[in-house]
């Protein structure tokens, strides 16, 4: 009811725009005011993603009140808002399996920085995948099941320590800041490669 309300909320609030159903996708996941003219827009884009609430909507929502740590003098005094706020936005996007496995990796992330624990990401998605599945065991023959976890599997894959020139670099702020963009450019471009030939297979067989 809750969503329901606030989407109806937000469709009398924008009226007509042309907006009004991609507002909609990503306040509530609730995609019923995208035509087919839209879908296809996101497709040919490669831009449907961004209309699928998933951990990067949630650690949007939970970046926020981390950032309270700070503020409150506290290290994790942020933790369980953020946590709180994360689960309510995924519970108005409908518990979708993307949403409910970042909430159980930043469940999972917080438990380890509570223990001050160091875990390999490999591990961790295990854990979520195995949590996802011990809640709804049919998810495993889902599309965004596969999707979502091969993602963040190439995610991991593509992701590197701190690149260990600029620790090198002259002492200079220029040459430091130079080299860090240089660093993040070229780690952009990685992460984009690797997820497109990785996600590639999957994309051709689910989509064709």
């Amino acid at each position: 009811r809750v969503r329901a309300q606030l989407a109806a909320r937000i469709e009398e609030s924008i009226g007509a725009h042309p907006a009004v159903g991609y507002v909609l996708g990503v306040a509530a996941g609730a995609t019923h005011r995208l035509t087919q003219s839209d879908w296809d827009l996101l497709r040919q884009t490669g831009t449907t993603h961004l209309l699928a609430i998933s951990g990067l909507h949630i650690a949007m929502v939970a970046a926020p009140f981390l950032l309270l740590a700070p503020v409150l003098g506290r290290v994790h005094a942020g933790v369980v808002p953020a946590l709180l706020a994360a689960a309510v936005y995924a519970a108005l996007a409908g518990f979708a399996v993307s949403t409910v496995r970042a909430l159980v990796m930043l469940l999972a992330a917080a438990l380890i920085g509570l223990c001050r624990r160091r875990v390999e990401g490999r591990d961790l998605l295990g854990a979520a995948a195995l949590a996802v599945l011990a809640l709804n065991p049919l998810q495993v023959v889902s599309v965004s099941f596969w999707l979502s976890f091969v993602a963040v599997a190439w995610l991991f894959v593509a992701s590197t320590d701190a690149d260990t020139a600029c620790r090198q670099a002259p002492a200079s702020l220029l040459a430091v800041l130079g080299c860090r963009a240089f660093a993040a450019a070229r780690g952009l471009v990685r992460t984009q490669a690797v997820l497109s030939l990785g996600l590639a297979p999957l994309t051709l067989v689910f989509f064709g």
